[in-house]
């Protein structure tokens, strides 16, 4: 049998001992005139040689049996070691700083971490440290553990285990019990209209999500017009705020529209109740739609050309092109089209026989209407079989040509707007694939495509709320959800207005923020790791602690702190349990606020509001000062004189009570701060016996002079 390899590393462990790592080297075999190892391994750092103890990244701490070259577990507590010089801090060493700073303090902040409490691990340290990975690094999960040695959430989160085999084993924990993500949702769901002011209307839309690997849930699809070996994540989004509910992972060959009736009572049992939805056309099937309504929900839904009621309305479709009264031209994004309203009969229920009524609008882009019409002649000429003239007009006449139904009566110039909400779930997409790593998937079991999928969903839902904060420092008015009205502090200037939802409490914000807010998270993000830090180890000699100094922060990731209530610490001291303790500079705030992350821009007409209440209440204020002035020196007239009536003091306290216009600039009379300072120097002088100097001569005729012109002639 052989023996076991150790070699020296050349460095020293803090105890003055030299480190080793062992290497079982296995056999050799001669194989086409080549020898060849079978079985070699890498054992790692050498903890205790006569027990044959090692530690390696991989298999953490164990101990080897030569015998059957297994690893058995042992305890951290019955082998405590030194690690190397380099491993354990005590040499000068850079990391990633502002980044992980930033979330560190964003998840307790707007106590988010009470939803991923419900998540069960053994390691929350190892989840909390992953997600910083989703949001930071763009590289794969198998680098993940070269990101966070050089990263500062190694110190928020000294027991993560983030190496490839670990992850992996983390993903399956998650996801292998379908109970824990619906138990995670239920609370998500309810921190979010807790902190929205319960918004029901939602939009339901489906991701693709390309995996090659031969799991059962990955399937192949055909999906418009393309073949692909994937499967499919549902999303329900809320209209109002983007901001992700729900996602269910389904098999890659299930149709969108057959699972549309299972996620609205999913929804419900969760406690959202569904009031509106807006879907794609992929679930625009009959049987679906007609049970969503006959439940109390409403819906707006692009047709598919398939179905008759989409013949029905394109029946029609000469009004778009030759527009009489009855079709409406509104512009939408820069772009022209037509609408055309139809009132029509859009379901049946099967049990009753009850017709439901609806809306079709009907529309016609015109841009893409001459897009797709001159790409048509180009297109008949490469086909196998041209189209004859009746088919070329036919497809001509359907170019930019789309249906909308709806269960409400909306007007022609609300429809596109009300539609292409939906984009807030394709927003999703996009969020999820570009910053939250949901795509591709890299994972070859069920339970690992699962756990991967809870984590890419927590990182959006932190990338869209990001966004969301970024998109409303245009006013410096916000709305504030009910839920944090008592939590906003009494510095803040608050007002209440009257709306159409309702009583609506505002808050004043402080909005230093600039161009920078044009940007995208992932660009903000990559802002904030510019901001790293130097880690200088404990030196007992000259009484220094183990600290990180920070770099001075540039100008676009402090606003972007400051956007969430934050600020970059001076430095970040280590004690020996590891805790930290932040030094700020002149007090500055290191907490987050849950009110500020989840204000609301407003609305152009509730802005008005705002500016015509506060006018309002400014007009009252003066009238009720001016009324307690004139109030007094009333008094003390009649008190002198004793002979004007009651109503006559009536009839002058109101007519002086009404606010003057304020006058622009300072009053008659007054001076500057500069003509009071040469006075007063004069004076002094003057006192003192001293002779002023003599004033500058000032430019110009003086004062009451007449030119030649207007000068009288004799």
């Amino acid at each position: 049998m052989p023996n076991i390899q150790y070699h020296q590393t050349g460095q020293k462990d803090a105890s003055g001992h030299d480190v080793e790592y062992g290497i079982w080297p296995g056999t050799s075999k001669r194989q086409n005139g080549k020898v060849i190892k079978i079985g070699r391994m890498y054992l790692g750092r050498v903890i205790d040689k006569s027990n044959l103890i090692f530690f390696n990244n991989t298999q953490g701490l164990f101990r080897f049996d030569p015998s059957d070259q297994s690893f058995h577990e042992v305890k951290k507590e019955t082998h405590v070691f030194d690690a190397p010089a380099n491993e354990a801090g005590n040499a000068l060493s850079t990391l990633r700083f502002g980044g992980s700073y930033f979330l560190g303090k964003l998840l307790p902040g707007i106590e988010y971490h009470t939803v991923l409490d419900n998540i069960e691990t053994e390691n929350p340290d190892c989840l909390n440290a992953l997600l910083h990975c989703y949001l930071l690094s763009p590289n794969a999960d198998m680098h993940s553990n070269v990101w966070f040695d050089k990263s500062f959430a190694k110190f928020l989160y000294p027991v993560a285990n983030l190496c490839s085999q670990r992850i992996s084993e983390f993903y399956e924990k998650i996801g292998k019990d379908d109970a824990q993500r619906i138990i995670f949702l239920e609370k998500h769901i309810e921190y979010v209209l807790k902190s929205t002011d319960d918004e029901y209307c939602i939009i339901i839309d489906s991701s693709a999500c390309q995996n090659a690997w031969d799991v059962p849930i990955t399937m192949a699809s055909s999906h418009e017009i393309e073949n692909n070996i994937d499967c499919r994540v549902i999303l329900a989004v809320q209209r109002s705020t983007g901001l992700p509910l729900y996602y269910e992972i389904i098999r890659g060959n299930v149709i969108d529209s057959a699972a549309l009736a299972s996620v609205r009572k999913t929804l419900e049992n969760l406690g959202l109740k569904v009031s509106d939805v807006l879907t794609d056309a992929g679930y625009r099937c009959p049987s679906s739609l007609e049970r969503l309504i006959l439940d109390g929900s409403d819906l707006l839904v692009q047709l598919n050309p398939a179905y008759n009621l989409y013949k029905e309305a394109f029946k029609k479709v000469s009004l778009l092109h030759n527009p009489d009264d009855s079709v409406k031209r509104i512009i939408y994004r820069n772009r022209h089209v037509n609408v055309l309203k139809i009132p029509s009969v859009i379901g049946k229920d099967r049990e009753s026989g009850k017709n439901i009524k609806g809306y079709m609008y009907l529309c016609l882009d015109e841009e893409a209407c001459h897009e797709k019409t001159d790409r048509l002649p180009r297109e008949n000429k490469t086909r196998e079989k041209p189209l004859t003239e009746k088919q070329f007009d036919e497809a001509k006449a359907k170019s930019g040509v789309f249906l909308i139904v709806d269960t409400r009566d909306l007007d022609e110039k609300d429809v596109l707007a009300e539609y292409y909400l939906r984009q807030a779930a394709e927003q999703f997409s996009d969020y999820a694939t570009n910053y939250a790593k949901m795509m591709p998937v890299r994972n070859h079991k069920n339970e690992t495509i699962a756990g991967h999928m809870m984590m890419s969903f927590i990182a959006t839902f932190l990338s869209v709320l990001i966004k969301n904060r970024m998109n409303m420092m245009n006013s410096s008015y916000c709305a504030v959800p009910d839920y944090f009205r008592d939590k906003i502090s009494d510095d803040e200037k608050t007002i209440s207005i009257q709306t159409e939802k309702g009583e609506q409490h505002l808050v004043m914000v402080q909005d230093p923020l600039e161009d920078i807010f044009e940007s995208s998270p992932g660009v903000l993000f990559s802002e904030l790791e510019f901001i790293g830090g130097v880690t200088y180890p404990e030196k007992k000699e000259s009484q220094r602690k183990k600290s990180i100094i920070i770099d001075q922060p540039h100008k676009n990731a402090s606003q972007f702190l400051e956007a969430f209530g934050l600020n970059f610490p001076l430095n970040v001291e280590i004690l020996e349990d590891g805790s930290l303790i932040y030094h700020m500079k002149n007090n500055a705030k290191e907490t987050c606020s849950r009110a500020l992350a989840f204000t609301r821009p407003l609305s152009e007409e509730d802005l008005l509001k705002v500016k015509e209440e506060a006018e309002r209440k400014n007009q009252l204020n003066q009238q009720e000062e001016a009324a307690a002035n004139v109030a007094s020196e009333t008094g003390n007239a009649s008190n002198a004189a004793g002979t004007e009536t009651k109503e006559e003091a009536k009839e002058n306290t109101a007519h002086q009570a009404q606010p003057h216009p304020k006058k622009r600039g300072r009053p008659g009379g007054s001076l500057n701060k500069k003509t009071l300072e040469r006075l007063a120097a004069q004076k002094k002088m003057e006192e003192e016996g001293l002779v002023p100097p003599a004033e500058k001569k000032g430019r110009g005729r003086p004062k009451g002079s007449k030119n030649k012109k207007t000068e009288p002639k004799n």
